[in-house]
């Protein structure tokens, strides 16, 4: 009994000492993947607030950015991961415009003198990541290059998001969505938050302006048989614009409408100057203004590397293009080719008419002879009547 009893105390011995040695193992741990949300982005459009706005489209390419490993001021950096996409941003003539900076933009767009601006937002969706650890998963942000319209000028630099997630104690969040232009890794402060790289170069929103030129058509006459209250036509021919562009025309310096009965001068009649033209799909569009001495209109809104070719009706007047005999209307200088390609400055053309003769002067050569005669002629009569009185006086004497 005593040896039963000895043998169950060993037993017992030993499994506390084996208990005892027994390390407990913590449970495995597993973070839940957190699914990406969507974060936005303004995208402000600044133009001439003179012209109609055509219809543009700004596409956008997202991809993962590349690794970059932590340094002794910088956090590490990871590849983002999943396909994130960016909605199209689109704008047409029916988008609001501001000719002033609203609040809401205050310090976020610069507005020159004579210009107006459209905005939207650029959405880029994260919904298709799945992110399963803490770290900050870069991304690179590029618009297109503006290949569908020269007139826009794009910022072509690439913006850096950056997607912080975090460890919120219990499991994965995301945190904050920054985008900035910067490819350095955000940098650490003290206390192991961010500062500096990240958050210094921070922006919430893209500015591209569309820039277009006006085209001023002049007309002076020169001469003393010119007519300077006479109409001639002119023929405009524009192409390689945007199509279904609407271009407007300012016609405040010139008359609008001619009616029936214009001036003896002018063979036109019951013509209208056109206030806008509206651009074919072949990116071509022709108009006919009518103008007199010192009137001029304006064709706003056409955008660079545009077409155009100005052509007059001069009837019997002398036609002398700006470019050869330049001209000016109250302020503006008309010098400039009437035919060419639109550059980055407004053009003024047009064309002087000139109607000059000879107004004839003294007595004409066929008539003297005969009129000298006359002279002679009536000078003897002249002479004999006198002589004739005058022996009559004697005699009577």
């Amino acid at each position: 009994m005593k040896g039963l009893k000895k043998a169950l105390a060993a037993v017992l011995t030993v499994t506390a000492m084996m208990a005892a040695l027994v390390v407990p193992v913590a449970a495995d741990f597993d973070y839940e993947p957190v699914k990406g949300t969507s974060t936005k982005l303004t995208k402000y459009l600044i133009f001439d607030e003179n012209i109609q706005l055509p219809d543009l489209t700004f596409t956008y390419k997202i991809e993962a950015g590349d690794k970059i490993d932590a340094g002794t001021d910088t956090f590490e950096v990871l590849e983002g991961v999943g396909a994130p996409t960016v909605a199209d941003v689109a704008f047409t003539n029916s988008s609001t415009s501001y000719d002033t900076v609203q609040t809401a933009d205050d310090g976020k767009v610069t507005l020159p003198a004579g210009m107006k601006y459209s905005k939207a937002d650029i959405t880029i969706d994260f919904t298709g990541c799945s992110f399963e650890e803490p770290g900050i998963y870069r991304y690179v942000l590029t618009e297109d290059q503006c290949t569908f319209s020269p007139a826009v000028i794009c910022d072509t630099a690439p913006k850096y998001v950056d997607v912080y997630v975090t460890d919120d104690g219990s499991d994965l969040k995301i945190d904050a969505y920054i985008v900035h232009t910067d490819i350095a890794a955000p940098s650490k402060n003290t206390t192991g938050g961010t500062t500096g790289g990240a958050l210094s170069d921070k922006i919430d929103s893209i500015t591209n302006t569309y820039v277009t030129q006006d085209l001023y058509i002049g007309k002076t006459v020169d001469g003393n048989q010119a007519s300077r209250d006479k109409y001639f036509k002119f023929t405009v021919e524009l192409g390689n614009l945007p199509k279904g562009a609407v271009l407007l025309v300012d016609r405040s310096h010139a008359t609008e409408s001619l009616g029936a009965t214009v001036n003896p001068a002018t063979i036109y009649s019951n013509v209208t100057n056109p206030d806008s033209l509206t651009v074919g799909d072949d990116g071509k569009v022709t108009a006919e203004f009518y103008l007199q001495n010192g009137q001029y209109v304006i064709i706003q809104g056409l955008t660079k590397d545009a077409t155009y070719k100005v052509e007059e009706a001069a009837e019997d007047y002398v036609s002398k293009a700006s470019d050869n005999t330049s001209f000016t209307i109250g302020s503006v200088t008309f010098d400039d080719k009437t035919e060419d390609v639109i550059a980055d400055e407004d053009v003024q053309t047009g064309f002087t008419n000139v109607r000059q003769g000879v107004v004839p002067t003294g007595i004409i050569m066929k008539v003297a002879p005969i009129a000298a005669v006359g002279i002679v002629v009536t000078a003897g009569i002249v002479i004999l009547i006198v002589r004739s009185t005058k022996r009559k006086a004697e005699e009577e004497a």
